[in-house]
């Protein structure tokens, strides 16, 4: 689908052959889901191609990369790659309630009553200002309270970034490495 300026992707190329790929943002929010918790990557593969397409590309693995460009807003994974350490600042399905609050408000569009297309849905996140209940939530998970002076302030602050935390989901792993890290930076 082209939009003006904005070309919306909903079929992705494989091997030569287009392949329709689900572009409704709930699905999409499913996905990422997925990816978040990391269970088993053999069953979360076949889960996220499942939910991706309507019907499953002849090449999963060049199929499960198409998905990751089109989950990445139709940019190359390789160009998107980078480590990101700590915990997650927004989670899409617990974070729902204030994305559907504020795209109310902001933009008159109900997200319980479209099918928005993924790629659209990120923009719009992209463009919900500080005034909005989202970036707010994302804005104390952000703050680094150390750094401010004011007791009030800070209390202020660490209560809501404790009332906002998200469950940590990396893995043992990740955590590790991210110490291992860290403590390297120190020496």
């Amino acid at each position: 689908m082209k939009t003006g300026l904005l070309n919306l992707a909903e079929k992705v190329e494989i091997d030569g052959m287009e392949y329709p790929i689900n572009t409704d943002f709930s699905v999409w929010i499913e996905i990422e889901q997925i990816f978040l918790l990391k269970e088993d990557s053999k069953k979360d593969a076949a889960k996220i191609l499942a939910l991706a397409y309507p019907h499953l590309p002849h090449n999963p693995v060049a199929a499960f990369e198409k998905v990751l460009w089109f989950y990445s807003g139709g940019v190359d994974a390789e160009k998107t790659e980078r480590r990101c350490f700590g915990a997650p600042l927004y989670d899409l399905k617990r974070d729902f309630k204030f994305l559907w609050a504020d795209f109310l408000g902001k933009f008159g569009i109900d997200l319980l009553k479209t099918d928005m297309h993924w790629w659209q849905f990120r923009l719009l996140i992209s463009a919900l200002d500080d005034g909005c209940k989202f970036s707010k939530v994302v804005g104390y998970r952000s703050l680094d309270t150390s750094k401010i002076k004011n007791k009030e302030l800070k209390a202020f602050y660490e209560k809501m970034k404790k009332q906002y935390k998200l469950p940590n989901m990396r893995t043992d792993e990740e955590r590790e490495e991210e110490l291992a890290d860290s403590l390297s930076g120190a020496f």
